[in-house]
C-alpha cells in the first residue's frame, strides 16, 4: 500500500476507542458497551460483589436483632439506628475501591488490613472485606463493640447462600429497574402505532 495510506484497521479503528474496548471478549463488552451501562449495573463483577456484601451485611443485622440475642452478640443487641445506618452504608456507598479490595483479597493477598496471602475464594475475600471495615469502624465513638462481634460475618453460611441470594435479587433488581421500563416503552410505542394506523387497509 502507499505510505500515505491507511492501514485498513486504521480506518475502521476510531482513534478514541479505549484500550478495554480493543481488548474486549465479544461486542457486548465492546462497540456495544455504552448501551450496556444500565446492565453492567446489575450483573459486571463489581455489581456481584457489592451484593455478596448487602447480603452479609443484612445478614449480619438480623443477627443482632434476633430476640433473645445471641450470647456473643448482646454486647450489641439490639442495634441502635444510627449501627444500622453505618453497616448499611457500606454496601449502599460501596467504591471502585472496595470492590478492588476484595479481587485483591482474593487473588494476590496484602490489601491494607487483609491478610497477607490470597484467599483463592471470592465470599471468603468479602468476609475479610466486611471484617475490616468493621475493625476501621470500631474507632468511632460508641462502636468499639464492633472488634468483639466482627468474627460473627458469615455465621452459619455457606458461600452458596450468600450467592444464591444474590442472584435472585439481581435478576429481580433488572427487572424491575431495566427490563419492564423499556418493555412497558415498547408496549405503549406498539400501541399508538396500533392505534394510529387502525384504519390503514
Amino acid at each position: 500500500r502507499k505510505a500515505d495510506e491507511a492501514h485498513p484497521l486504521e480506518r475502521r479503528t476510531p482513534a478514541t476507542m479505549s484500550s478495554a474496548t480493543l481488548h474486549a471478549i465479544g461486542p457486548l463488552d465492546g462497540r456495544y458497551r455504552g448501551r450496556l451501562d444500565s446492565v453492567s449495573k446489575h450483573f459486571s463483577e463489581y455489581a456481584y460483589i457489592q451484593h455478596r456484601v448487602e447480603v452479609e451485611v443484612e445478614y449480619f443485622i438480623s443477627l443482632l436483632k434476633m430476640s433473645p440475642p445471641l450470647p456473643q452478640l448482646a454486647s450489641m443487641s439490639p442495634p441502635s439506628d444510627a449501627l444500622v445506618a453505618k453497616l448499611r452504608a457500606i454496601y449502599t456507598e460501596f467504591t471502585d475501591e472496595d470492590a478492588a479490595w476484595v479481587k485483591t483479597t482474593e487473588f494476590k493477598g496484602g490489601a491494607p488490613g487483609g491478610p497477607p496471602l490470597a484467599t483463592n475464594h471470592d465470599v471468603k475475600a468479602v468476609e475479610y472485606f466486611l471484617k475490616n471495615k468493621m475493625t476501621l469502624m470500631s474507632s468511632g465513638p460508641g462502636l468499639e463493640g464492633l472488634l468483639q462481634v466482627k468474627e460473627f460475618i458469615h455465621f452459619g453460611l455457606t458461600s452458596q447462600d450468600v450467592n444464591n441470594t444474590c442472584y435472585p435479587l439481581m435478576i429481580l433488581r433488572f427487572w424491575r429497574d431495566c427490563y419492564m421500563p423499556k418493555l412497558a416503552h415498547i408496549v405503549t410505542t406498539l400501541d399508538c402505532f396500533a392505534r394510529q394506523w387502525a384504519e390503514i387497509p
